[in-house]
């Protein structure tokens, strides 16, 4: 008999929950990340690519394109498939299409000229 024998697991259980919650900033982005990665589009998108807007549109209104394909063109001249899952103040997270299979990717909004949702 160990001197912890007495302590029983609901009191444990109990401690637990009265403890602080310690996670560091870092765990909470590692979780949400997670949990982004997670939602990734099961189907590719669609086989054509979108003729450039004679407008820009910039980030606004990207929100209204969450959980949708969206074709976006960038400052740089790169255009991409994207299928964005969470918008944030500065970015727009979500997943790009590379051809054989997506990936995670933040895009900044400073860097987005324009974008369609489909």
């Amino acid at each position: 008999m160990n001197q912890f024998s007495s302590y029983s697991s609901e009191e444990a259980d109990q401690n637990d929950q009265n403890r602080p919650n310690t996670n560091t900033q870092e765990e909470d982005v590692e979780s949400q990340t997670l949990q982004i990665q997670q939602q990734a589009p099961m189907s590719a998108p669609p086989s054509f690519s979108p003729p450039s807007p004679m407008w820009h549109s910039g980030p606004q209104g990207i929100g209204r394109c969450i959980n949708r394909n969206t074709y976006i063109w960038l400052m740089n001249g790169n255009s991409f498939w994207f299928f964005p899952v969470f918008v944030g103040r500065q970015a727009v997270v979500g997943f790009r299409w590379r051809g054989f299979g997506w990936s995670y990717q933040r895009i900044n909004f400073r860097n987005i000229l324009s974008y369609r949702c489909f």
